[in-house]
């Protein structure tokens, strides 16, 4: 499986109705410094404190950070 598939596969999980798959493939997506687009303004909501700390870190792969805002 190529890098490519594999990138195409985690942000399909983004829409998961699972949080923690949400959430995992999020982290993932982060540690390869891509941005998460809508899913990050909903990880930032979570009511897990570590998925919070996770799209803090991933804050900084956003294009537009501020977009997040107010999700």
């Amino acid at each position: 499986m190529d890098l490519t598939m594999t990138g195409r596969r985690l942000r399909e999980l983004l829409a998961d109705h699972d949080d923690t798959v949400v959430a995992a493939a999020a982290e993932v997506l982060a540690l390869h410094h891509e941005p998460l687009g809508d899913t990050l303004g909903l990880l930032l909501a979570s009511d897990d404190a570590a998925t919070r700390a996770m799209a803090l870190r991933a804050v900084a792969n956003e294009p537009d950070p501020g977009a997040s805002r107010g999700r």
